[in-house]
């Protein structure tokens, strides 16, 4: 056999033998070199010590960094936890801390400070035709002692905006006209309050009806009682939560979602709110719509999809 051949075959037999042994300890390879004759073989054991002496190095190394890693998820859990249990609290201070011009003018005058209740409704360019701002002009008003104006602004709002159909008994609008009733009035401002406070009482009598039968669960009477109410002017705002028990409670479903498709398409766009207090909001419509879509026809589904809310 040619020299050559032989070497090959012999170191490839050292190499072998040295897999088989399995040889991890330094001490176990020190004493097979010197049993092992061979150059060839004595370098492939030097090159096994040399990888053996580092062994303790790289094995302390990978527990180090696997108990950075350990420290550094436990920490992050401790983060997460402490993120998910706190936000409620931080979110409650936050916005409690956010007041509007309404909220500080009528913190203003609780503390009985009426000159600056007014700074801070003019700086702000607050105005008086919403329903908080009616409410807090006519306090405003009354520790100014300026009753008529203190009525006039509430009658305003209720006479060419909100709509005089459209008072619940229960209404802090309807608390604040009994209240006025009892201030010092010129006899002009007298009469337009006595107008105004008569139709809130019918109102709140007709409304309280519709929620009377509906307590009593006589939603189909209550149902016709509320497009009454809506003939004498009240408004699918003030209406909104009464058609929609009964016609729930009464299933049907697809009458009722043939008058929220047509309430979708009165509502204009986001960024117009002129509607709010005629109509009930696009968040309110939506939720309303996709409740009863599972109990509707295919085809009023397809309407419902197409309105894009």
């Amino acid at each position: 056999m040619n020299e050559k051949l032989q070497e090959i075959l012999r170191r490839q037999q050292e190499s072998e033998y040295l897999k088989e042994q399995n040889i991890t300890s330094r001490h176990q390879l020190q004493k097979l070199r010197s049993q092992a004759p061979g150059e060839y073989f004595s370098n492939i054991l030097n090159q096994c010590i040399h990888m053996n002496r580092h062994t303790g190095t790289y094995r302390f190394l990978f527990i180090l960094s696997n108990a950075l890693t350990g420290v550094i998820l436990a920490a992050s859990v401790c983060l997460l936890l402490q993120a998910w249990l706190e936000p409620p609290q931080k979110i409650e201070e936050y916005t409690s801390s956010i007041e509007t011009p309404y909220d500080q003018a009528q913190t203003a005058l609780e503390e009985d400070s009426p000159g600056k209740a007014r700074e801070i409704l003019e700086t702000n360019h607050t105005p008086s035709d919403t329903f908080a701002g009616a409410l807090v002009y006519s306090d405003l008003y009354e520790a100014e002692k300026n009753y008529d104006s203190a009525a006039d602004v509430i009658i305003t709002f209720i006479t060419d905006i909100l709509g005089t159909h459209n008072i619940l008994k229960d209404s802090l609008l309807y608390t604040r006209m009994e209240e006025i009733g009892e201030m010092k009035l010129s006899s002009e401002e007298k009469a337009k309050y006595d107008t105004c406070m008569t139709a809130c009482k019918q109102s709140a009598t007709d409304l309280a009806s519709i929620s009377d039968l509906i307590s009593e669960k006589k939603y189909a009477e209550a149902l016709k009682l509320c497009d009454k109410q809506k003939e004498k002017g009240s408004s699918e705002h003030i209406l909104f939560e009464f058609y929609n028990t009964c016609y729930m409670n009464l299933k049907k479903y697809e009458d009722y979602a043939d008058k929220l498709i047509g309430l979708a398409g009165q509502i204009p766009a986001d960024d117009d709110y002129s509607y709010y207090y005629q109509l009930p909001t696009k968040s309110r419509i939506k939720s309303c719509l996709e409740k009863l879509y599972p109990l509707v026809s295919a085809q009023t589904q397809k309407r419902i999809n197409a309105l894009h809310l």
